[in-house]
């Protein structure tokens, strides 16, 4: 039995070891990165995304919703005539399978590139990157 618990608890420590290799990785590249939990809760976020939208980080660790996050960017579209209609070609965008990279054109001239892709374990990843001004 103990055997059976050792080799239990070896697998468990790779995971953790694998999965903070991951996060590492993500922290240190130049796209915002968010991944969404098949539930559509905030299950990872890194210090690009943050610095990006210049997000609440006390907000981001409570595993919120990408409606809720949207909500909180909307400062950054205070020009949209339609907040409502945008946020949900948003939302559609990001969680459609056959969705293609879209732009966001920010208020404060940013253009932000986004890519959604579902992962193996049905997650939503979503990478965005500072473009060009609009």
């Amino acid at each position: 039995m103990s055997s059976v618990r050792n080799e239990v608890m070896d697998a468990q420590n790779s995971m953790v070891h694998q999965s903070n290799i991951v996060k590492e990785i993500l922290n240190n590249i130049e796209e915002a990165v968010l991944i969404f939990a098949a539930n559509g809760r905030l299950q990872f976020y890194n210090q690009a995304y943050v610095n990006l939208w210049k997000a609440d980080e006390v907000m981001l660790q409570k595993d919120p919703s990408f409606a809720e996050i949207l909500e909180t960017q909307k400062v950054f579209f205070n020009r949209v005539s339609d907040w409502e209609e945008l946020k949900k070609d948003i939302l559609n965008h990001v969680f459609s399978s056959t969705t293609e990279a879209f732009s966001l054109n920010r208020s404060d001239g940013l253009r932000v590139e986004c890519f959604s892709a579902l992962l193996s374990n049905e997650s939503i990843m979503v990478l965005m990157h500072k473009s060009t001004t609009a």
